[in-house]
């Protein structure tokens, strides 16, 4: 393991609060095109993670998260983490039988059209 680096199991949970009140003077300024945040990929198989941490299962609906990500407005949406390399974008009716065979042995890492709707719809909410 390098220097700094964490692995999940290491971590510890613990509650954080941050309160920005607008008043105060700024440290810096950051680029608007540097502003983002990530919804990352994670099986529901993987030990010590939440089973509704990935893009795929966390639920984009939820009021409290549309505000926090409004809060970051404008901003990016990323959708990534080390186990996106492993998935297969399911857009398109026309997908090749490789494709579909992937995605039906590892669901958890495909991202199909529905949910792709239902993405873009809490980015168009943010």
């Amino acid at each position: 393991m390098l220097a700094g680096e964490r692995t999940h199991q290491t971590m510890k949970r613990k509650r954080t609060t941050i309160s920005i009140d607008g008043t105060s003077n700024h440290a810096g300024v950051v680029r608007p095109e540097f502003l983002s945040f990530t919804l990352d990929w994670w099986a529901d198989t993987e030990p010590g993670w939440d089973g509704d941490a990935s893009i795929l299962r966390i639920d984009l609906s939820n009021p409290r998260l549309i505000h926090a990500a409004a809060a970051l407005a404008p901003s990016f949406l990323r959708i990534g983490g080390w186990e996106s390399d492993r998935v297969v974008y399911l857009l398109e009716d026309d997908a090749t039988p490789w494709q579909r065979s992937y995605c039906a042995e590892n669901p958890d890492f495909c991202l199909t059209m529905e949910r792709w709707q239902e993405v873009l719809t809490f980015a168009e909410r943010i």
